[in-house]
């Protein structure tokens, strides 16, 4: 199992972020490799969604449960195909400057070892650019300075 976490303090509120987080239907308008995110149901703090995400010859397409515990967090998980396991947690930590520290941890397990080491090689890059892609996003919806990596 791949264990990692990366964070970034962003001059955003954690209500603004989580809103970003939350907002699962509009991920394959900024997030680059999200061709699809369906949310099949959705109630009180919970939702299913169905993903098809791209990268690069790889189609993956998985079943995903959210927990939405606003403003806090977001708990994701799947032990659909083609994980063994996925946790995938979003934390939003108020600042005393006003904004947030956003942090992002993940722990995955695919069923596939070739797949596995893949995602080894390239994990950290993707939750880099994943953080990049949400401080875009919140850029575009509450105004601010460009995201910098």
């Amino acid at each position: 199992m791949l264990s990692l976490s990366v964070e970034r303090e962003l001059p955003y509120t954690a209500e603004q972020l989580f809103d970003v987080a939350a907002d699962i239907e509009r991920y394959p308008e900024f997030l680059p490799w999200w061709q699809t995110a369906s949310v099949l149901e959705r109630d009180a703090g919970r939702c299913r969604v169905h993903n098809v995400v791209a990268l690069g010859p790889l189609r993956l397409q998985f079943g995903s449960e959210a927990l939405l515990l606003r403003p806090e967090r977001i708990e994701v998980q799947s032990r659909e195909a083609p994980f063994e396991r996925l946790q995938l947690a979003w934390r939003f930590t108020p600042t005393p400057q006003g904004g947030c520290q956003l942090s992002l941890s993940v722990q995955i397990a695919m069923r596939s070892a070739l797949m596995q080491l893949a995602v080894a090689r390239t994990l950290n890059g993707v939750l880099s650019q994943i953080l990049f892609a949400f401080q875009g996003r919140a850029r575009a919806l509450y105004g601010g300075a460009a995201p910098s990596e």
